[in-house]
């Protein structure tokens, strides 16, 4: 079948390829190594997106054993991937081990653990004194990695079992635009790196912050790489090692857009709400982001209209749940109506990878945009007989 935007049902997600190409080329531009940019597949696990981006030459960064099949299944290799997860059961762990990617330990239990199973190269996730996060942002304590004051310990520990630490890795936080909050997070790193004699990269993971409410918003990632170089200058022992990020939403977001139909423009209690053929289970990040949820939002008109005058409008998604928004209170054009499309855009990170069958909601597809113009399903829209067989 030959799809093109008129004959596609709504609700469904809908990718662009020249921009994801386009966001990669940027950070091949900073100066940054395609092997160490590791796309984060918590941002979207689509097997025909992870094989543009292999295409590209990109590496990839898992959390969980299904991430690292998917992975797996979308032709990288185990050196080009990186894992690290959280609370691994034994029957997990032998797994990884078994598979050998490059290999995270989330904590000093898990270090030992893995180190029982044999592994005898490996990095370790570090968290820094809670004042850092606070000073940033509202992070009140990192549940992840170990601590700076565990770090002899390691250096001892695993020098004792001859086992190299060959990388040191941060999860800085989420949607941070605060570069400064980057440079000091390398700074610290940096310093972690020391310790480690066969040490060969530090990794600060993503996270860079993008304005959903503009157009055409930017990360000055070229800032970090720059930080990093001068930081590793500073140590001779370090003039090899290299910098690894994990930019999902930077390369995905852009390429992403969410369209669903407008069912109802309706009045209640002096306020305009537009319902829509969508919800929070599939459409999830408004919901689960709030404040920081805001996304710039396009009206494809079903009729021509030159109306231009804005009023307050609350869109509403169509489950059962009371707080199911996916905008609140908003300035946003008159003239919409019944039958027009509502364009979201960065819906590439975080939206379907997020999204759910709450409430018996039905995923939907997933389209490419190609180059040239012709578009592509890339992900079946779910059947009620794909969700009882669940």
């Amino acid at each position: 079948m030959i799809y093109t935007r008129e004959n596609i049902k709504p609700p469904y997600y809908l990718y662009d390829k020249h921009f994801i190409h386009n966001q990669i080329n940027k950070l091949s531009f900073c100066g940054l190594s395609e092997k160490n940019i590791h796309f984060s597949l918590m941002a979207n696990n689509n097997t025909h997106l992870l094989t543009l981006i292999r295409e590209k030459g990109l590496s990839v960064f898992v959390s969980s054993i299904s991430e690292l099949t998917i992975a797996l299944k979308s032709g990288f290799t185990k050196e080009q991937i990186i894992f690290c997860s959280s609370n691994l059961k034994q029957n997990e762990i032998e797994r990884i081990v078994t598979i050998n990617p490059i290999i995270i330990a989330d904590s000093y239990i898990q270090l030992e653990r893995y180190i029982q199973f044999g592994v005898k190269q490996i990095g370790i996730r570090i968290s820094f004194e809670p004042d850092f996060y606070k000073k940033y942002h509202s992070l009140e304590i990192q549940r992840q990695g170990i601590s700076e004051n565990q770090i002899q310990q390691t250096v001892e520990f695993c020098y004792k079992k001859n086992v190299k630490v060959t990388g040191i890795h941060s999860y800085l936080g989420t949607n941070i635009s605060d570069i400064e909050f980057y440079k000091e997070g390398i700074s610290k790193l940096i310093q972690c790196a020391i310790h480690f004699k066969d040490i060969e990269f530090i990794d600060i993971s993503g996270g860079f912050g993008l304005d959903f409410t503009k157009k055409d918003s930017d990360f000055p990632i070229k800032d970090i790489v720059q930080e990093f170089h001068t930081a590793r200058s500073k140590y001779p022992q370090l003039s090899n090692i290299d910098l690894k990020i994990e930019p999902g939403r930077y390369i995905m977001a852009p390429a992403g857009k969410f369209i669903c139909s407008v069912i109802e423009v309706f009045k209640k209690d002096g306020k305009t709400f537009i319902g829509v053929d969508a919800n929070l289970a599939i459409f999830p990040r408004p919901y689960i982001y709030k404040k920081r949820g805001q996304h710039l939002i396009e009206v494809y008109p079903s009729a021509n209209e030159t109306d231009k005058k804005l009023k307050n409008v609350y869109i509403v998604g169509n489950s059962a749940k009371s707080d199911d928004f996916f905008v609140r209170n908003k300035k946003f054009f008159s003239f919409v109506s019944e039958g027009d499309l509502l364009c979201f855009h960065y819906a590439g990170a975080y939206c379907y990878s997020m999204s759910s069958n709450f409430c018996g909601q039905l995923r939907p597809a997933e389209y490419l945009l190609a180059e040239d113009g012709n578009i592509q399903k890339i992900r079946e829209e779910e059947t009620i007989d794909v969700l009882l067989s669940k």
